[in-house]
């Protein structure tokens, strides 16, 4: 090798839930970098000024030794070589427990493909169906407490595992607040008035009537008694 010329290859490789990434780092900035896939693809890129690189693996690419070289362009003698392994880690898996249309469900997701996924719900073994976002729902009785449920899951490529218990998520059962527009309080100024003339006409022809009256049907301002009626408190 030329003494005057040493490219000082790093490599390695990161790979999580969305795939794998070839990061790396070169002595001289205008090495040819070289990444083989252990499916014979590669990749050939160049480092940016400081001398680094990042380099995205295919998709189908999980497992397996990637080997990354680096060299000066026509100098063979520069070539560095370091082959980097791939390992997935392990899968990681959440829940959480809501309420939608007074029925309580479990929804969970778990951030690998090819994965196992096992409920433990009250000492009970289940296996939810996972979707193609990897999202699965399970539907609780009204009285499992979120103590009572923990998830499990597998990798089928890896073996490893994942353990997680489950929270509790904000409910999507509300209670709806009127909304109270000019027309509805016409209306009522409207009722509120035949109300008070038949009230009117009841004074006149029964005392009787007039004494077990309540005082506080005709107190308050119209707006007062409106909103007492709408919320049922007349």
């Amino acid at each position: 090798m030329n003494e005057g010329k040493v490219v000082n290859l790093v490599a390695s490789a990161l790979t999580n839930s969305l795939g794998t990434t070839v990061i790396g780092h070169v002595g001289l900035t205008a090495a040819q970098i070289t990444i083989a896939y252990p499916d014979g693809k590669t990749d050939v890129i160049s480092a940016d000024q400081n001398g680094d690189f990042v380099q995205k693996a295919p998709a189908d690419v999980r497992t397996g030794t990637i080997t990354v070289s680096a060299m000066l362009p026509d100098e063979i003698e520069t070539k560095e070589q370091v082959a980097v392994e791939i390992e997935l880690p392990a899968p990681v898996i959440t829940g959480v427990i809501s309420t939608r249309n007074g029925q309580r469900y479990l929804e969970g997701y778990v951030n690998q493909s090819a994965v196992e996924v096992q409920i433990e719900l009250a000492g009970q073994i289940i296996e939810p169906v996972i979707d193609e976002q990897q999202n699965f729902e399970l539907r609780l009785p009204d009285d499992i407490l979120p103590e009572e449920v923990t998830l499990f899951c597998r990798s089928q490529k890896t073996g490893k595992t994942g353990r997680n218990s489950v929270s509790l998520g904000v409910t999507s059962k509300t209670q709806p607040f009127p909304i109270v527009t000019d027309d509805m309080i016409a209306e009522f100024q409207q009722r509120n008035q035949q109300y008070e003339r038949s009230q009117a006409q009841l004074d006149q022809t029964s005392s009787q009537a007039q004494a077990q009256r309540q005082p506080t049907k005709n107190g308050g301002n119209v707006i007062t008694r409106f909103f007492g009626r709408l919320f049922g408190r007349n």
